[in-house]
């Protein structure tokens, strides 16, 4: 009986001590105190959406992955990591103007004929007093960057979004293929 005694008293005893360690351990929460609001969002003055935040503290608290979605860009939680990767839909890509010394030229013309297939355009010079004379059927190689300029905007553009009458500037390599080109309209 004695024995049943001493078994019953060591658990209780080291239950206790397992209980006082846990309560021990658990962090001690904060009250803080936010407000939820209705926001709308606006990119470059325009509204792009109307959402529900939370303020706390002067600071506005969205979900990240409904604002980028709404910007048409691409979100991934990497719960390992804890790691937040945003992929942005648009990025604008310039070239390097023409370096005379590795013997590129840049040169003004009209789109006369375009073939689609095998990267091909055919141009009408401009002249100016500087110029030399250039084969009018260019290749157009296959990583080309295209630029549209309008005023103080620019955006890139693929080969196919060139149309015959375009007026052009372009950057022909050493090997006479075209590298970069400059739309203005």
């Amino acid at each position: 009986m004695k024995s049943a005694m001493i078994k019953a008293s060591t658990t209780f005893f080291v239950i206790c001590i397992l209980t006082t360690s846990m309560v021990a351990a658990v962090p001690t929460l904060e009250n803080i105190q936010v407000i939820s609001k209705d926001v709308l969002l606006q990119l470059n003055d325009e509204p792009l959406l109307s959402a529900s935040a939370i303020v706390h503290k002067d600071r506005i608290y969205l979900p990240i992955r409904f604002i980028v979605e709404q910007l048409h860009a691409q979100i991934h939680w990497d719960e390992l990591s804890n790691t937040i990767s945003i992929q942005s839909p648009y990025v604008f890509r310039d070239f390097p103007e023409a370096n005379p010394l590795e013997k590129e030229k840049f040169i003004y013309g009209e789109i006369l004929a375009i073939d689609k297939k095998s990267n091909l355009i055919t141009i009408e010079e401009h002249y100016d007093d500087r110029d030399t004379y250039i084969e009018p059927n260019l290749q157009v190689k296959e990583n080309v960057i295209i630029i549209l300029q309008r005023n103080d905007k620019q955006m890139n553009l693929s080969f196919g979004d060139l149309r015959i009458g375009d007026h052009i500037g372009l950057v022909l390599n050493k090997d006479q293929e075209v590298r970069g080109i400059i739309l203005n309209q």
